[in-house]
């Protein structure tokens, strides 16, 4: 029997729960399992679908869709963000199909999507979008350490044999780190104007409106940011604070931040960690925004400050302030007719605003998170 592919309805939710069982029995992550039930309709801006591929009554895969509304070269389309795509292929060689007919589907669907994540470019994912004509790309890792022996003791990726961690441990121990580190982000001692006033508002309110109307024309493709959308993607109360720049009495930037600590992560140990999940505004103000966030985020505690940018604009801004670049294993695809309406506009490449705060991005920094008040 043809596979079919439908938008997930009530009578499908015990089908659905047998496909995650079926996976997690052979080994597959939790976290890997597709919602059985979706919320109800709403106006909301940013809403989810969910579609499953069927097999007769079986469930043999799916995906998520997130709609949302891009600005692409000053035009506002609808984004679908494609999500958690999943397929027993990964355990059962008789459905290795099901994958593509999974994208094949979403394109047809609509053609606008985009995906963030994905574990880098290398994986099955990344290389099947790219071979589908997808624009497929990393978007850069950009760190700053507060505590070198905590960082020295707890990041992983450069623990991987016992002579660095031997020398690893030398440098918390000695205190050496902290002079490594004071050396490679010198330029983190450069502080902005006394022109910048900064505060943290309880909620998104008219000023994001004027300065998304302000620094839109920045970025060949952004999310839209306006207060609507951002207050339904960063509810007061929440995990996120706010951090605003002012000059002059106007709004010139902000950035969403906050505070994660991690126990046995593979990647950051048992470390705190401050994260810049979205930022938006005008040139002039991006290196005083980055100062400030590292700064609010190490006086709450932060052992590491972390971000991921893809737009020069901000790669730069936070360079200046004394990140500097990591391996990044944060990819981000957009679909071929996504790429088809900037044909013809020169670096535009260089100016796409994708942050961890699109998408799916923030959801495995933020089960760690420890409060707002970052």
């Amino acid at each position: 029997m043809p596979i079919r592919i439908e938008k997930i309805s009530s009578p499908r939710c015990e089908a659905v729960a047998r496909f995650s069982a079926r996976l997690f029995e052979r080994g597959v992550h939790r976290d890997f399992r597709l919602p059985a039930r979706m919320p109800l309709a709403s106006d909301a801006p940013v809403t989810m679908d969910c579609y499953i591929a069927l097999d007769g009554d079986e469930v043999r895969g799916g995906y998520l869709a997130e709609w949302q509304d891009f600005q692409v070269a000053g035009e506002i389309l609808r984004f679908g963000g494609y999500q958690l795509p999943i397929s027993e292929g990964i355990v059962d060689r008789r459905y290795t199909s099901v994958a593509l007919l999974l994208m094949q589907h979403s394109v047809t669907l609509h053609p606008y999507w985009f995906t963030v994540g994905m574990g880098g470019i290398g994986l099955p994912l990344p290389r099947m979008l790219k071979a589908a004509g997808w624009h497929v790309a990393l978007v850069p890792f950009l760190f700053r350490v507060k505590h070198a022996g905590a960082f020295c003791r707890n990041i992983r990726p450069l623990r991987t044999s016992g002579t660095r961690r031997l020398g690893l441990d030398l440098l918390a121990a000695t205190g050496l780190g902290s002079i490594a580190f004071r050396a490679i982000q010198w330029r983190s001692l450069r502080s902005p104007s006394r022109e910048w006033v900064v505060d943290s508002p309880p909620a998104f309110e008219g000023w994001a409106d004027d300065l998304w109307e302000r620094a839109r024309s920045l970025h060949s493709i952004c999310a839209v940011r306006d207060s609507r959308v951002l207050r339904h993607l960063y509810p007061g109360g929440g995990p996120y604070r706010c951090l605003r720049v002012r000059r002059g009495g106007e709004t010139v930037a902000w950035a969403i931040l906050c505070l994660s600590r991690f126990t046995d992560n593979p990647y950051f140990g048992d470390m705190r960690v401050g994260i810049i999940l979205d930022c938006f505004g005008l040139p002039g103000a991006a290196a005083a925004l980055a100062f400030h966030t590292a700064r609010a985020l190490e006086h709450a505690g932060a052992d590491v400050c972390i971000t991921n940018q893809s737009a020069d604009l901000w790669i730069d801004a936070f360079k200046t302030c004394g990140f500097v670049s990591g391996p990044s294993n944060y990819g981000m695809s957009l679909s071929k007719q996504v790429v088809a309406k900037l044909a013809g506009s020169p670096g535009w490449q260089a100016s796409i605003h994708l942050t961890r705060g699109d998408g799916d991005g923030r959801v495995n920094l933020l089960r760690h998170q420890l409060s707002g008040n970052a």
